[in-house]
């Protein structure tokens, strides 16, 4: 017989620029938890400080949670990173803070990136400019996420990541 899971696969933290700062770990789990899902992944902008977090809450409340990321390309498309282990949620990250478009957080035009602990104490913020793009391309983000046994989803529209990967590689798409 089949097992029915409810999950939610794209969620930010309020260390995402385009999220609130009420969206802590502890009400995502929380928030999660009165919705019934079993399962959740955690894909700030570009960083997965507070995936780990998140994931202990989670698991106090019987919740899978799944460091992930919302990385944006040098095209401009958003690819998430799923991945199984945090260690290797943070060598992604690692690559992405090198690649990130220099710069610091404009906290007026984008709001803070705010990392936070199971208490939801700020334990600091984030000044790189998570909002913005890497220099990394759609393929190269793939490959890098694979290469740290991830799962790699389109987060951006079909026609724009076909779009993308078309201008960057100059070679036709099959999907």
């Amino acid at each position: 017989m089949p097992v029915e899971f409810r999950a939610d696969l794209h969620i930010h933290t309020c260390l995402s620029p385009c999220a609130d700062l009420y969206m802590t770990p502890l009400r995502i789990v929380e928030k999660a938890a009165s919705h019934g899902l079993n399962i959740i992944a955690i894909c700030d902008h570009n960083s997965v400080e507070n995936a780990d977090v998140t994931k202990r809450l989670a698991k106090q409340r019987g919740i899978k949670a799944i460091a992930g990321m919302e990385i944006t390309t040098s095209e401009e498309v958003h690819i998430i990173g799923l991945f199984r282990d945090i260690d290797d949620a943070i060598k992604m990250q690692e690559i992405v803070y090198e690649n990130l478009q220099s710069g610091e957080n404009d906290e007026d035009a984008f709001g803070m990136q705010v990392v936070v602990n199971e208490k939801e104490e700020v334990l600091g913020f984030n000044k790189r400019l998570l909002i913005g793009a890497t220099g990394l391309s759609v393929n190269k983000i793939v490959d890098t996420i694979h290469s740290f046994n991830g799962l790699a989803i389109a987060a951006s529209t079909f026609e724009e990541l076909c779009l993308a990967l078309r201008s960057a590689e100059g070679r036709r798409v099959i999907l």
